[in-house]
């Protein structure tokens, strides 16, 4: 069932807190929006999200997929 803010017919990608990849991925998704002019207190949610999101995946064990994960994008944020 869609939420309010969806249109019935509007794909979406749901991360899951279990997901190594789920914090970082917000994290950027809020950088990208900052450069938008997103509504800080939508940036704000995402980012509270984004760290229940790692405290949640390390709290099942997978600690050190979420630090793997960070080490990627800074990784990739110079070219490596």
């Amino acid at each position: 069932m869609p939420r309010p803010q969806e249109r019935p017919d509007e794909p979406v990608f749901p991360l899951l807190g279990r997901d190594p990849m789920a914090g970082i991925l917000i994290r950027l998704w809020v950088r990208l929006r900052e450069y938008r002019g997103e509504d800080p207190a939508v940036l704000e949610d995402a980012l509270r999200i984004a760290a229940e999101a790692e405290r949640y995946a390390m709290g099942i064990g997978k600690g050190l997929q979420v630090a793997a994960a960070v080490e990627s994008l800074k990784r990739m944020a110079v070219g490596r």
